[in-house]
């Protein structure tokens, strides 16, 4: 069985919420610091919303829909989980320390729940340790989200396939 600590759900958690902000902005127009989110670690949730004095989700409902059509799915998705998406700017600088910066995840510090900590692509998509966690060899890489997705995934198709 996968066990997973607070600090690991945590970063991965704020981590995909960042990513969503990111594409969210790209696919409707918003600026990057007009969007906030708000972690439910117990929930293993998160929800990306317009700053402002309240929970403004209308203008992101509205874009939501209007980014999802029949023939490519949703846009927002599809940046989310597009495999460039999770390359950096700063190339091996960033990726050698376990992929936090300005030129890919971070977002304004006062637009963040956590002022831009505990965040890691490599949480998403495999690669070094995150900087920060100390109990990983710092000579080990983690296997991201992602990969672990498409490889429960491409099990499930052979035993399927097998049946």
């Amino acid at each position: 069985m996968l066990t997973i600590d607070a600090n690991e759900g945590y970063t991965l958690l704020h981590t995909m919420a960042h990513q969503m902000m990111h594409s969210v902005a790209q696919v409707s127009g918003l600026e990057l610091g007009s969007l906030t989110e708000h972690i439910f670690l117990p929930d293993l949730a998160f929800v990306v919303y317009r700053r402002g004095t309240t929970m403004d989700l209308g203008y992101l409902s509205s874009a939501w829909r209007m980014a999802t059509n029949s023939t490519d799915g949703n846009l927002v998705l599809s940046s989310m989980l597009d495999p460039t998406s999770l390359r950096c700017g700063s190339g091996a600088l960033c990726d050698e320390r376990g992929g936090a910066c300005p030129d890919c995840i971070l977002i304004p510090e006062v637009c963040c729940i956590s002022r831009n900590n505990l965040l890691s692509r490599s949480v998403l998509r495999g690669m070094a340790k995150p900087h920060w966690d100390v109990a990983i060899p710092r000579d080990q890489t983690i296997e991201g989200y992602f990969d672990v997705v498409r490889r429960t995934r491409r099990f499930a198709e052979q035993r399927n396939a097998a049946a």
